[in-house]
């Protein structure tokens, strides 16, 4: 929803809420929709995107080829940090970011061998005719 609407993803940490991200889409567009529709039209924007990128090869082999430097600790003013889950509460391994990359998988729908949307997650988004040529 922020990469559609142009607005930064940290922000939602530090309040700022849907509904503010539903005015500002309604008065940039002038289609009112609520919170669900914005969510919903996010969604379907991310899956096609995920769609054009399988089109052009992009599989799991490739969203799973993070470089070696995203796991050596870096030097911050106050102490080396570590590449770290989201709460910062474990160091990750190449294991554990895979281990992430299958949680992401999961929860959009799509298939955890090939990273490919799955079949019912393109039809619930109505991205069936789009996805015709592309998903097997």
């Amino acid at each position: 929803m922020h990469n559609s609407l142009g607005t930064c993803v940290v922000s939602s940490r530090y309040g700022t809420a849907i509904n503010d991200l539903v005015g500002l889409h309604n008065a940039a567009t002038g289609v009112e929709l609520n919170a669900q529709e914005l969510m919903k039209q996010a969604e379907k924007a991310q899956n096609l995107y995920k769609i054009l990128n399988v089109r052009e090869g992009f599989t799991r082999k490739k969203d799973a080829a993070f470089p070696d430097v995203w796991l050596v600790p870096i030097n911050t003013p106050d102490r080396k940090e570590a590449l770290t889950d989201y709460y910062r509460i474990r160091e990750l391994s190449r294991e554990g970011v895979l281990k992430l990359l299958n949680d992401y998988y999961d929860e959009r729908g799509w298939d955890k061998k090939s990273g490919i949307p799955g079949k019912n997650k393109i039809r619930v988004l109505g991205l069936d005719k789009l996805a015709a040529d592309v998903i097997p």
